[in-house]
């Protein structure tokens, strides 16, 4: 399957957990949705900037609206992922029903079930979300309590390193959930299909 072909047919399919998909639908479908994140994040960048150039400058200058502006990212992370880039969002969004159903379908070219490969996606987007939202707090809050020319007590160095470390390990443990998780997907997806028609329906490669 060509790379254009692919984009057609998981479109197409979005819905369908019927039949079977073979690598190549797979794999250039989810090309084109990262050759699109590039584009859709230099959108989300000129629209930032154009719409908040002078806010930043304000920021950069103004210690006391960079604290209660770290302080309120510390309390609603999720609002600054979306103000900061709503166009990538919005087609992650789009793109992942069909990249989701299209798994599916790769997993019965196996001639296996498909629910094991929606399970597995979501424990990864779950765990990415959690350390999303818990690691932007951490730093925040280290920023704001030490990298802000502020007159309020520096709080002991104890504390700081307290809190690196936790950020460092909540880091690491994230990066090491992701990765093994991500080579149990890759193994899936990347594995060739039974040969010739199976439980699922036909050689999609015949």
């Amino acid at each position: 399957m060509t790379f254009g072909a692919a984009i057609s047919y998981n479109f197409r399919n979005a819905l369908s957990l019927s039949g079977r998909a073979p690598r190549s639908a797979f794999w250039w479908f989810f090309l084109f949705i990262y050759l699109v994140s590039f584009v859709t994040l230099t959108v989300d960048m000129a629209l930032l900037f154009a719409r908040g150039g002078s806010n930043w400058i304000t920021l950069v200058e103004d210690d006391a609206a960079m604290l209660a502006w770290l302080q309120d990212l510390g309390e609603n992370p999720w609002r600054f992922y979306f103000q900061t880039a709503p166009v990538t969002w919005i087609w992650f969004a789009i793109a992942l029903v069909p990249l989701t159903t299209c798994g599916w379908r790769r997993m019965q070219d196996r001639d296996r079930a498909g629910w094991p490969f929606v399970l597995v996606l979501a424990i990864l987007l779950g765990v990415s979300i959690w350390g999303m939202n818990n690691t932007f707090a951490l730093y925040t809050d280290i920023f704001a309590n030490f990298d802000l020319g502020l007159d309020a007590p520096v709080p002991p160095v104890d504390d700081f390193i307290d809190d690196w470390l936790r950020l460092m390990s909540t880091i690491m443990l994230l990066s090491a959930a992701q990765m093994i998780i991500a080579i149990l997907l890759i193994v899936w997806l990347a594995s060739k299909g039974t040969m010739g028609p199976n439980r699922f329906g036909e050689d999609p490669l015949a």
